[in-house]
């Protein structure tokens, strides 16, 4: 196989450079941590923990961030990407819905698990599926 007929890697990028991004955009809107803090309902210092690496970010903080700061997901990795063709941006769209549906999911999946081992914890039983 050529080299040329390769795929090439999809481009990788850090944690710290998805929240200087935000940091980017909050200035841009000349909008604060606190403003944001409040507005979300979270702690004093918890965005600044975040873009001080004190605190890990999951893509769902992430896109309470982006929902904080009316920034549509797509548009956000458009911008972190450097993305420009609409059919790009079109698929960007796909991945970042998908991603969301995941982490529904997985909080769904949480609650499920916690409400079962809450009924296991008061004597009852898990239930078993029947094939």
């Amino acid at each position: 196989m050529s080299s040329n007929l390769k795929k090439k890697p999809p481009q990788t990028v850090k944690v710290q450079e998805v929240l200087g991004l935000v940091t980017q955009i909050m200035k841009r809107q000349k909008k604060t941590q606190r403003e944001i803090q409040k507005k979300l309902g979270w702690g004093q210092s918890y965005i600044s923990q975040l873009v001080n690496g004190e605190k890990s970010l999951r893509m769902d903080q992430l896109f309470t961030l982006l929902d904080a700061l009316e920034v549509r997901p797509p548009a956000f990795f458009a911008e972190l990407y450097s993305l420009d063709p609409p059919d790009e941006l079109a698929r960007l769209d796909e991945v970042v819905q998908l991603a969301q549906r995941i982490q529904d999911l997985r909080n769904g999946l949480d609650k499920v698990s916690l409400r079962l081992d809450h009924l296991e914890s008061a004597g009852h039983s898990r239930p078993t599926s029947s094939a």
